[in-house]
């Protein structure tokens, strides 16, 4: 009697990558579902990935997967590259704007993560993997891809506050023990209103039609926003498109909200969120991805009113928990209650790893000067 030898987990592994954007939609409810499956947040799902690639991406689609030998889909990364010189340089769709972004894997299928990239870092490519979420499986591995020819680093880069709401109005953040600062802020923030004889008014949109009537008291108060303290204003080009088109479907299909504040009836505060409404046991997530507030407003601290009104929504809706994406500032940890970190991750040749960072600050100079204020001429 003879027995044939069983193949190792990774040789009935298949890896592809899908450069064509018909093909990364067709592949879409199997992405979801993945993403589901390895509790992704909103910026891995395709519709945000492939809003960004559709209006803002450049070079060429590489949305990396694995499937099992039954044809099931076991990770995917949402990638593109870029030339920068002789290197391709690797990066998450949405690179730019902030986003939080991570390997989709089935859970326990690490096989699949170390399969995927070593699909993805072949010769010749560069891998700057910003934002990579730090407390999910399928971070590049130094020491499975690392060898005379690529050296591979993974740093800690930022931080991304959550907060678990555990009261019935979502703000027992506030009252607890060790956040009287926060209490502070607020107070100072509710004096001052009351000084001017003035109230905070908030509207509320979960749906197409409400977010469509707000839409301009958004626009508002971004314009102003932004005269005080250019950033990135995502309602003008180039973001604009990808901007309205996401959020449009995201509010079709009743997964975002919009929260609009009002002093004697002008607006001076949005914040924009998407939700999750997660698994029936433990409720849903919203994640909050847009906020600006009216600067001709700051003494009446609009952030910390719209935020207090942002966190009894969500309570009230039904929402467990308030992810409040990245960047770890003063105010944001005054609401959070948790935290998971990101990581910055490169991978290559170490001379091209050279060239693909020099000739990327070639191109920030260049977009820099673009973007500059014209000097006065004198006339």
């Amino acid at each position: 009697m003879t027995t044939s030898a069983v193949a190792p987990p990774a040789a009935r592994l298949r890896t592809e990558l899908v450069t064509r954007p018909e093909q990364a939609r067709a592949l879409a409810p199997e992405w979801e579902a993945l993403a589901r499956r390895s509790g992704a947040g909103p910026l891995s799902l395709p519709d945000y990935c492939l809003d960004w690639w559709h209006h803002l991406g450049r070079g060429r689609l590489l949305v990396a997967t694995v499937r099992d030998q039954d044809g099931s889909l076991l990770a995917l990364a949402p990638l593109h590259e870029r030339g920068l010189g002789p290197a391709r340089v690797v990066r998450w769709l949405g690179h730019g704007l902030g986003t939080v972004a991570q390997v989709l894997l089935e859970p326990g299928r690490e096989d699949a993560a170390r399969a995927l990239w070593a699909a993805v870092a072949r010769r010749g490519r560069v891998l700057e993997l910003t934002e990579t979420r730090a407390d999910r499986p399928g971070v590049p591995d130094p020491a499975a891809l690392d060898g005379p020819s690529r050296r591979t680093t993974v740093t800690p880069r930022d931080e991304c506050p959550v907060c678990d709401l555990t009261d019935d109005d979502g703000l027992g953040v506030v009252r607890a023990q060790g956040n009287k600062n926060l209490r502070k802020s607020l107070k100072r923030a509710d004096a001052a209103l009351e000084q001017r004889g003035a109230t905070f008014d908030v509207e509320v949109a979960t749906d197409r039609p409400g977010f469509e009537a707000l839409l301009p008291a958004v626009r508002e108060v971004f314009d102003d926003a932004e005269a005080d303290r250019p950033r990135q204003h995502f309602l003008r080009p180039p973001y604009e498109p990808m901007t309205l088109d996401y959020l449009r479907r995201r509010f079709d299909d009743g997964a975002a909200v919009l929260l609009v504040g009002h002093v004697g009836g002008r607006p001076i505060a949005f914040q924009a969120g998407m939700v999750d409404a997660g698994p029936d046991t433990d409720g849903g997530t919203v994640s909050l991805w847009l906020a600006r507030f009216h600067p001709e407003f700051a003494d009446l601290k609009p952030g910390y009113l719209l935020q207090r009104a942002t966190f009894t929504w969500a309570a009230r809706a039904g929402l467990r928990r308030v992810d409040l994406l990245l960047g770890a500032s003063q105010t944001k940890r005054q609401w959070s209650t948790d935290s998971y970190g990101t990581l910055q991750v490169t991978s290559g040749h170490p001379l091209l790893l050279r060239v693909a960072s020099a000739a990327e600050a070639v191109l920030a100079r260049r977009r820099e000067r673009a973007t500059a204020p014209a000097e006065p001429n004198g006339d």
